[in-house]
């Protein structure tokens, strides 16, 4: 995982890494798999890990699907764009030109923890 958490004492270590590194240290590893936590369906928001990206740091869910990170990954250039969830918080989305115009399956928001 990207970002070590210490849930004795609720403190986050303080190196958060780009999304390159994240995806190099934490998805690499697993990239056979469809999601990040490894099953086929059904919702999990608890975090797999966080990058920094536009000088925030993002958290990324365990329910979001590899593919479309490799894609991101893969690309030349800034792979994301900053919108809004219905409810006004920040999230990331892949370019629609980069994952086939679906913005489905990838869940990254901003963090006020990380």
């Amino acid at each position: 995982m990207a970002k070590a958490v210490n849930t004795k004492r609720g403190t986050r270590d303080d190196r958060v890494p780009d999304f390159r590194r994240f995806i190099e240290e934490s998805v690499h590893p697993i990239k056979t798999q469809l999601r990040l936590d490894g099953r086929e369906a059904g919702g999990n928001r608890s975090v797999f890990g966080y990058f920094r990206h536009h000088g925030k740091n993002w958290r990324v869910n365990a329910d979001t699907r590899v593919g479309p990170l490799l894609s991101a990954y893969s690309f030349d250039g800034d792979p994301f764009e900053i919108t809004e969830t219905r409810t006004g918080r920040a999230c990331l989305a892949i370019k629609p030109a980069i994952y086939g115009g679906r913005r489905k399956h990838v869940y990254i928001y901003e963090s006020t923890q990380a």
